[in-house]
């Protein structure tokens, strides 16, 4: 990842299918995932951020 990270002028990336929240640089990319956790489930993954949500 950090090879196509330094070959291309990439601002953010956004991931997701992990379990943990995730917010950290790298080679200039501000790289985030920021999982709510399971629908049918009450409870949020720790540290979930409700205002870090990006609606395409």
């Amino acid at each position: 990842l950090k090879a196509l990270l330094h070959q291309y002028d990439i601002s953010f990336w956004f991931h997701g299918h992990t379990h943990y929240v995730q917010d950290y640089l790298c080679a200039g990319t501000h790289i985030m995932c920021n999982p709510r956790g399971y629908k049918k489930r009450a409870r949020l993954t720790e540290k979930f951020d409700p205002l870090k949500l990006l609606e395409i």
